[in-house]
């Protein structure tokens, strides 16, 4: 009896060894995150611990994300991590849980400046904008895309852009959120002079990312230049829609 309770513990200690040995590259593989639309050149390491780089988001390259295991999550089938991500154009911080067909990341707060995203249009980079995120929440099917979402968002890119044309424009605040399948921040502010300006992306797995923006009750003197930028007047405010902050606007 004792011999046979031997071999199990040694057994289950081999198994448990091979498991802790794990390439990270396997688990990535495993859980299918690659059908969000995400992909990477190397994931180093092993599933206790690694590295995964040059990581792109529908071909974007957006940096490197080091992983810590949360031992404790393995009894619950499913891989936790402590994540830090790392890229030219910011850093961030959070949770993430990788099961077989559902995703998720909690906790997370992250710091993007626009002007070091290559294909961000030259006014944005010129203003030298921040996107930041905080305490956020996503939840994201494998076939479903986003099944829930929250969290607070806050951009300076309005109040930037119209520090250089001498108005006091506000900062955008805002919430994430899900909207059939598809993960949507939407941002708000209102200036002093009742100016209100509302940005919606839209972003889905595989698919270009989409925004609209709107702004209403701006003084004629940039309603011209708003025209320029491709803003459209409808029911009474200047609206732009396109496939990306890169352009493609309409």
């Amino acid at each position: 009896m004792r011999s046979a309770g031997l071999i199990i513990l040694v057994s289950l200690g081999l198994i448990g060894g091979l498991i802790w040995q794990a390439p990270l590259s396997f688990a990535l593989r495993q859980s299918g995150v690659a059908s969000t639309g995400i992909s990477w050149s190397q994931a180093r390491g092993t599933i206790w611990q690694g590295q995964v780089t040059d990581i792109a988001v529908q071909q974007r390259k957006i940096g490197s994300v080091d992983l810590s295991l949360k031992p404790a999550s393995l009894g619950g089938g499913k891989l936790e991590y402590r994540a830090q991500w790392v890229g030219p154009a910011g850093r961030g911080v959070g949770d993430l849980s990788l099961g077989t067909d559902t995703y998720s990341a909690r906790n997370l707060s992250a710091s993007i400046n626009l002007s070091n995203i290559p294909d961000v249009v030259d006014e944005f980079k010129q203003a030298d904008a921040t996107f930041r995120m905080s305490r956020a929440n996503i939840v994201w099917g494998r076939y479903e895309g986003c099944k829930s979402a929250g969290g607070e968002l806050q951009t300076d890119i309005v109040r930037l852009v119209g520090h250089r044309i001498q108005k006091a424009w506000p900062d955008l605040t805002g919430t994430l959120s899900c909207d059939e399948g598809s993960l949507v921040a939407d941002l708000s502010g209102e200036s002093q002079q009742g100016e209100e300006f509302n940005i919606v992306f839209y972003f889905a797995a595989s698919e270009p990312v989409k925004y609209r923006a709107n702004i209403s009750g701006v003084s004629p003197d940039i309603q011209n230049a708003l025209a320029l930028y491709g803003f459209k007047l409808e029911n009474g405010a200047y609206t732009l829609t396109g496939n990306s902050i890169a352009g493609n606007a309409h």
